[in-house]
């Protein structure tokens, strides 16, 4: 399955207008990605009429759970933000859910920001990446998009299937990363007990997206380790990433 978002385009190189128009699709393969169908517009499913300004889905990998009454459940990630006289006046993170193999879809979690009266915002939680903790929990983990809170990361955590956040989105600055996309993974670990592992790939510099890092949590995403213990990919310039286990671990 691949969702993806669609807005009119146009010919210079500017971005799409605010109110932006962007319409969330998904495609199918039945071929191992050889082909694909007609893509499909699922804005009556999984985008708010309000959410006006911004939308998108992603953009790494969504996830099927595999633990408790929820399993076989398809979920992934979704940022958007809402416009009013002339401003963003909200900013939204959610997750979108399939419970028939992605037939159909619908809106689950979400946490909404307001903008202050200062014009500001606490938090703007935007680009998630998810992953099942081994309780059956989700742990979403997004990029932090110029709210007030310090840190570049944030993360929010749903014990029922995506359905609610168990609270709202929380500043990780701890968590080294300049303002850029990152993808959280399980590490697979077969015969290991405890929590086992997960891997965040992200740039480690704060202020500049380079040092692409492989950085490990060993408690399910509440902690993540520091620079100096991840492994780093590369010094050079780096930005968008993601992670995706092979067969042979």
């Amino acid at each position: 399955l691949l969702a993806s978002t669609y807005n009119k385009g146009r010919a210079d190189a500017g971005n799409c207008e605010v109110p932006c128009d962007r319409r969330p699709h998904l495609q199918h393969s039945d071929d191992d990605g050889a082909t694909w169908s007609t893509p499909r517009d699922i804005s009556g499913e999984i985008r708010d009429p309000r959410w006006d300004a911004w939308y998108a889905t992603g953009p790494v990998h969504g996830i099927q759970l595999t633990r408790g009454k929820h399993a076989g459940r398809l979920v992934f990630g979704v940022n958007a933000e809402s416009y009013g006289t002339d401003r963003i006046t909200e900013n939204h993170a959610a997750l979108a859910l399939s419970d028939d193999g992605g037939d159909s879809w619908r809106l689950g979690a979400r946490d909404t920001w307001p903008l202050a009266p200062d014009g500001t915002f606490r938090q703007k939680p935007s680009e998630l990446t998810l992953v099942e903790r081994v309780d059956g929990g989700i742990y979403v983990n997004g990029r932090e998009q110029e709210g007030k809170d310090l840190g570049h990361r944030d993360a929010a955590v749903s014990q029922d299937g995506g359905e609610s956040f168990q609270a709202p989105f929380r500043a990780l600055p701890d968590l080294y990363t300049p303002m850029v996309q990152g993808a959280v993974i399980r590490l697979p670990s077969a015969g290991r007990r405890g929590p086992g592992r997960l891997l965040l790939s992200a740039p480690a510099d704060p202020d500049r997206r380079r040092t692409m890092m492989i950085r490990s949590s060993y408690d399910e995403g509440r902690t993540w380790e520091s620079v100096d213990r991840g492994a780093v990919v590369t010094t050079d310039w780096s930005g968008y990433s993601d992670l995706v286990a092979l067969s042979n671990g």
